[in-house]
């Protein structure tokens, strides 16, 4: 690649540097530059190719359990010194610092992929009464000072509360019921050289997210909250309880199939914008299946469309299908949908992007090329500044 072109600037500036300055450049010295170049080109090209393969995907998963900790104290027994000069000699006088820790109250969750995040009291008290199941001691922690108030308590149960002897530490379990799953999402990278090649290979063509402001396409969601990332993105309103219903679906399916599922939904667009939307998605991360549904003002369904990168044919034309099968978007025909969504996402099998593409290569942009060669300039200068600086000379006529 031209990007190799850069290492013609060592090889020049070296020779400018020992015309003018033979004396200072013993042999090995000369190739200092070129080495020092290469290895910063190496490098450089690599992260660059790194950062153009890393794309984020979205992974479902759900609560298994959650967690609540009392306050408690316990005695940190310590030694401290004091540090002190006479004349000019140095001395330490330990002497016994040692103080009681408070600790206020704490809650989290863990899903079924083995992810734990800090909740509030609230999200407990709401997912216990959502399992329906009791809480179960796992651990306890003897208190130094039982008449000590609860720290750090403050709009909790626990404010103005002594903790007592005894401090406890209970779970509260999901029962696994499909009613009862708090779904979570969260974001993580990966690398997918199909974004980043050459797409028409794949018969897709790059849009950029201006363009795809303009056509009115969907991006995809930051994830602000773990527990309230939608499933369907759409041009009309949606039904909050439909909304998360079809969020547990992701969460269900998730750490099961690997599965992220979309569908999307566009007002008074033609059939051409499912095409557009999955250009820009570039087929949808490895783990997606996204569905595209456009209707009309009445919200009735004009048009269906999926796309994935699942080997599954049937499972694309078939939740495609099972669209259009709805006609109207109601509450009910998105609860039918449910069900056969709920039926039949178990068939979603994620593609093996590392292994099938392999092969795809990033090609350089032009801005690669532009650092590149002010790495070469910058790295051939400064190691031939070095060069001139050091102790080293030719001492031969």
């Amino acid at each position: 690649m031209y990007i190799w072109l850069a290492l013609l600037i060592p090889v020049i500036l070296t020779a400018i540097g020992w015309w003018f300055n033979k004396k200072k450049y013993v042999i090995w010295e000369l190739f200092v530059p070129f080495g020092v170049t290469l290895a910063l080109i190496i490098g450089a090209k690599g992260i660059i190719t790194l950062s153009e393969r890393t794309f984020t995907e979205y992974w479902g998963s759900n609560v298994v359990s959650v967690y609540e900790n009392e306050p408690y104290n316990v005695w940190d027994h310590e030694t401290c010194y004091h540090h002190y000069t006479i004349g000019k000699v140095s001395y330490s006088t330990p002497y016994d610092c040692s103080h009681q820790d408070d600790y206020g109250p704490s809650w989290s969750l863990k899903t079924n992929i083995n992810e734990t995040f800090h909740i509030e009291e609230s999200q407990f008290d709401a997912a216990k009464k959502l399992f329906g199941t009791t809480k179960i001691v796992v651990g306890s922690q003897k208190n130094n000072d039982p008449k000590s108030k609860a720290t750090n308590s403050r709009g909790t149960k626990f404010e103005g509360k002594y903790v007592g002897a005894t401090s406890y530490n209970y779970i509260v379990n999901w029962k696994g019921e499909d009613s009862t799953l708090i779904p979570v999402v969260t974001s993580h990278r990966y690398i997918n050289k199909v974004k980043s090649s050459d797409l028409s290979k794949f018969d897709m063509k790059k849009i950029r997210n201006k363009e795809a402001d303009t056509l009115h396409l969907f991006k995809y969601p930051n994830v602000k909250d773990h527990f309230n990332y939608p499933t369907i993105l759409s041009d009309i309103p949606i039904t909050p309880s439909i909304q998360e219903k079809f969020q547990r679906l992701n969460g269900k399916f998730g750490p099961k199939n690997e599965l992220r599922l979309w569908i999307l939904v566009f007002n008074n667009h033609n059939p051409n914008i499912a095409k557009l939307q999955e250009d820009y998605w570039v087929r949808g991360n490895m783990n997606e299946l996204v569905v595209c549904i456009g209707v009309n003002n009445q919200r009735k369904i004009e048009w269906t469309d999926a796309f994935s990168w699942t080997k599954n044919t049937s499972l694309i034309n078939g939740v495609e299908e099972e669209a259009g099968n709805m006609r109207f978007l109601t509450d009910d025909t998105w609860n039918d949908y449910y069900e056969y969504l709920n039926s039949n996402l178990n068939t979603f099998q994620r593609r093996d992007f590392a292994k099938e593409f392999n092969y795809l290569t990033v090609d350089p942009k032009g801005w690669h090329a532009i650092v590149i060669f002010i790495i070469a300039i910058l790295a051939s200068i400064g190691a031939n500044m070095w060069v001139i600086k050091n102790e080293f000379e030719n001492n031969k006529e």
